[in-house]
């Protein structure tokens, strides 16, 4: 037998293709004993001596026919060594025949033949030399009587990541190994990752370790995947990925594997970590009544945290009011409360700190289409009279519609026939809900305390009687949104609460508030009368969405 061409990775011949199925379809024989397996997936090389092609190309299928006895060579030359040794009779030679037309006896060798299906998966090109393969297309399959062999596992891993050269194995993301041959690496090329990725599979199969896989990959090897500046963002929907309080036994939460490379793979080179975030989004209108108790869950979520991967935290939370702090540390206890920082402080953290956990207030943007999509509404004025509305109130910021919860509210008062006591002004030309939180804002600037908080009871009791429960923070959020759209007042250095106070005490802002309930009226009016069932249905949608974008 001819010796194969090493440097195309053939090693033994291991069969012959016999039919051209299609295409991308080969089919042949293998040539191998009874015992062998033959897996679904192995990769073998075709080698078409007629048109001079190297195919690389997977079993796809596995048909064995029944088994047929073959001489064992081998052990008939140790038989006849030894009675030539011993000088043998005739009778002695007479045995050795019996021996071979008998299919029970040891000088038998029982072999298969094996047919088999082959997808081909490209044919294999010299790029940059000998020893730099790169699978590639083709223009026609391998012809009939081409050769099938194993590949040298080495040659067969540079053909695999041909196209990222010769350094693959310091670029790529090392995701594995070959399932059937472990010597084998399998590296994900790093520039496939700038498009849509999706990993499928049953439940237990492996998804999240795969994607755990490939984010430490990504998130260490940043210099030499070429992307030395580049972060990651994981959505940690289940606490799998950050092991609260997800963190079984049997698995290693990503974020341990990123903070302490060396302990889960030893392997170099990878990158130290310069910033690691973690971002609890939080529905701040549900957590505001229980305000202690919110506190205290993200410092205990801060020091376990902390105490898992000695590492020092700082927690931030940011609220609509103002920006509470606290800094745990694993040699040390857990911190009772937060305390207050400004806006400069927390711009600095979020810059330089290495460990941060950041606690912040769920926007509430979503698309008119978004919105449809994730209600599951049937009712087709939805998209309109929602729009209407949203386009009166100012709530688009491009394509996104802000503030769902104001958008329940004025349905809920619309719907319940109480929307007369928001769109009509009030002396001041703006709704009465508006002018009680208009006396907070003055007693909060120039009276005393406990006339604020008074002030604060009346407006929240109005507010939440006609936009429902929450209406009065969604209001409140709804005007600061408008002042710092209007540019009275700057997010980085004026809390929600000030904002919507800046505009209701400035003569532009107080315009700007009249004008936009005065759109509000003239919307509803040039919608005309809409059926009780469809408010009800455009509430129903929208009630929904607010829970879906509250955690």
């Amino acid at each position: 037998m001819p010796t194969p061409d090493s440097s195309r990775g053939g090693q033994a011949l291991a069969g012959f293709t016999t039919r051209i199925a299609s295409y991308d379809r080969v089919e042949g024989i293998l040539l191998r004993p009874a015992s062998a397996i033959v897996r679904y997936g192995t990769l073998v090389l075709v080698e078409d001596r007629a048109g001079g092609g190297h195919y690389l190309a997977s079993i796809v299928d596995v048909k064995e026919e029944t088994p047929h006895p073959a001489l064992d060579v081998e052990r008939l030359r140790e038989l006849l060594d030894k009675l030539i040794a011993r000088h043998a009779s005739l009778e002695d030679a007479v045995r050795v025949l019996e021996e071979l037309i008998s299919p029970t006896q040891e000088l038998v060798k029982w072999s298969s033949i094996m047919t088999v299906d082959l997808a081909v998966l490209g044919a294999v090109r010299e790029a940059g030399g000998p020893g730099a393969p790169v699978l590639d297309a083709y223009e026609r399959p391998p012809r009939p009587y081409s050769r099938i062999t194993q590949p040298e596992p080495r040659w067969l891993e540079a053909v695999l990541h041909g196209r990222m050269g010769p350094g693959y194995a310091t670029r790529g993301l090392y995701v594995g190994r070959l399932a059937y041959d472990e010597s084998v690496r399998v590296y994900l090329n790093p520039a496939r990752l700038n498009v849509h990725l999706s990993i499928l599979g049953q439940t237990g199969a492996g998804k999240t370790e795969t994607v755990k896989r490939l984010v430490f990959e990504a998130s260490r090897r940043r210099s030499a995947t070429g992307y030395p500046h580049g972060g990651i963002v994981v959505f940690d929907v289940a606490g799998e990925y950050t092991g609260y309080p997800y963190a079984p036994a049997s698995t290693v939460p990503l974020l341990d594997a990123v903070l302490d490379p060396q302990g889960y793979a030893p392997e170099p080179p990878y990158d130290e970590p310069s910033k690691v975030t973690v971002v609890v989004p939080y529905d701040i209108i549900a957590a505001r009544p229980q305000a202690h108790r919110f506190h205290r869950s993200i410092l205990d979520l801060a020091c376990k945290l902390s105490s898992r991967l000695s590492r020092s935290v700082d927690t931030v939370v940011f609220t609509d009011i103002e920006r509470l702090y606290a800094q745990v540390s694993p040699e040390g206890h857990c911190p009772r409360g937060l305390g207050r920082v400004t806006y400069s402080q927390v711009h600095q953290l979020i810059r330089r700190s290495e460990f941060l956990l950041a606690v912040i207030p769920h926007p509430g943007f979503m698309s008119i289409e978004a919105m449809v999509e994730l209600s599951g509404t049937k009712s087709e004025y939805f998209p309109f009279i929602v729009s209407e509305v949203a386009a009166a109130l100012d709530l688009f910021d491009g394509e996104d519609v802000n503030s769902i919860d104001l958008l329940k509210g004025v349905f809920n008062a619309w719907s319940s026939g109480m929307i007369s006591r928001l769109t009509p002004p009030s002396r001041r030309g703006i709704p009465s809900i508006v002018e009680g939180l208009r006396a907070f804002c003055q007693e909060r600037r120039h009276g005393t305390r406990q006339r604020a908080e008074e002030k604060w009871d009346q407006y929240m009791s109005t507010a939440e009687s006609v936009l429902g429960v929450g209406g009065g923070y969604a209001l409140q959020r709804y005007l600061a949104w408008l002042a710092y759209k209007t540019g009275l007042a700057a997010p980085e250095q004026a809390s929600e609460q000030e904002a919507a106070c800046t505009l209701l005490l400035d003569p532009k802002g107080v315009q700007k508030v009249t004008g936009v309930f005065s759109s509000l009226n003239t919307a509803i009016n040039a919608v005309g009368e809409v059926e009780k069932r469809t408010l009800h249905s455009i509430l129903r949608a929208l009630s929904k969405l607010s829970r879906m974008t509250s955690p």
